[in-house]
């Protein structure tokens, strides 16, 4: 289950980042120049727990988000327009999950080229602090 994934494409694409949001790491991407949009699930960060309470109290998956474009500068702004996105993801209710924050774990970097070697990356990681579902 990709719940963290799915509900952060929900964000990006309500945003107007991109008009489709690719998931995971066997998604197909097209072979234009872009920019493409990818968010595959991390391991992300422990879970809280509280004391006299069973179970995990927050967990806290991660995920990447990679904008794939072959203009260095389309990918870079995207990257950035899409951190700005999810910057401020405090308090929330994203689909149906309570998310205390998203918290994103760095600048947009550069990921180097992808697999077609024709279009570069730019990304970066969060941890999203929520409810255990």
């Amino acid at each position: 289950m990709r719940v963290l994934a799915d509900e952060l494409a929900t964000v990006l694409v309500a945003n107007g980042i991109a008009p489709v949001i690719y998931i995971g790491t066997g998604a197909i991407i097209p072979d234009g120049d872009g920019p493409y949009v990818v968010v595959v699930e991390t391991s992300g960060a422990g879970a809280e727990f509280v004391q006299d309470v069973a179970g995990a109290s927050m967990v806290m998956p991660g995920a990447q988000i990679s904008i794939r474009a072959a203009d260095p500068s389309v990918a870079q702004d995207t990257a950035w327009a899409a951190w700005a996105v999810l910057i401020p993801i405090r308090n929330q209710t994203i689909g149906v999950t309570w998310y205390r924050q998203v918290r994103v774990m760095q600048t947009p970097f550069d990921m180097g080229h992808d697999a077609t070697g024709r279009r570069v990356k730019f990304g970066f990681n969060v941890v999203g602090d929520k409810k255990p579902s």
